[in-house]
């Protein structure tokens, strides 16, 4: 009987805490190290409330197993846990929750604002590969660009007389690699991880990301 009583109250929290869940969308504006921020950048995530945590969800709040942060005690917008880039990842809020600064353990700062979400954006744009790397070193920030089908279609080259040609720039692929730093001081003993995604090897400290190509529109194709 007391054993039924628990359980009775813990679905009821679990019920509380589900109805007073808040879900927002952020829209990624720039990431990079002080200076040298990149702003040519598309894709967002969807960030869910619950009590003193938060976490990366879909846009029904339901996780997609990045991990979630707890709530900093005495910071009410600051939350420090695992998120897709590792652990020790650090979410500021501003104080009406508008905006959002991400420091991940490698020094990388990726800003965001709060926004309606894009058409046919369900989930987050950010999904870890399933690493079980505790350190967060196996993450690798890789930006997703959210386009609908619409658009999709429109940016696409129109048929003409000569057939599209793959773009030279982004080998068709869409996207470009972007080191976001070339210092090397002080790191030399670092060691080098692989993207699970182009296979390149670069140094955690140097950064790594996808960014979409600018000169074909992420269709992989130029007239």
């Amino acid at each position: 009987m007391r054993q039924n009583l628990h359980l009775i109250i813990l679905l009821s929290l679990l019920n509380i805490l589900s109805i007073n869940a808040q879900t927002y969308y952020y829209k990624l504006c720039s990431y990079g190290k002080s200076g040298m921020e990149e702003s040519k950048v598309s894709g967002g995530q969807f960030i869910t409330f619950q009590a003193a945590i938060c976490m990366e969800t879909d846009k029904d709040g339901e996780s997609i197993g990045n991990g979630y942060l707890k709530r900093k005690v005495g910071s009410p917008n600051i939350y420090i846990g695992s998120a897709y880039w590792g652990r020790n990842t650090k979410f500021e809020f501003s104080s009406d929750k508008s905006s959002l600064k991400v420091l991940a353990p490698n020094g990388i700062i990726y800003k965001y604002i709060r926004s309606t979400p894009p058409k046919g954006v369900l989930t987050s744009s950010l999904i870890s590969s399933g690493s079980t790397n505790s350190s967060g070193s196996g993450y690798v920030p890789v930006i997703i660009p959210q386009v609908s089908n619409s658009s999709t279609n429109n940016s696409r080259p129109q048929k003409s007389n000569n057939p599209p040609r793959m773009c030279p720039y982004c080998r068709g692929k869409g996207t470009i690699v972007r080191t976001l730093s070339t210092s090397r001081f002080g790191v030399e003993k670092e060691t080098k991880i692989q993207c699970y995604q182009c296979g390149i090897y670069y140094y955690p400290s140097s950064g790594h990301a996808h960014i979409h190509c600018s000169h074909c529109r992420g269709t992989g194709y130029i007239e």
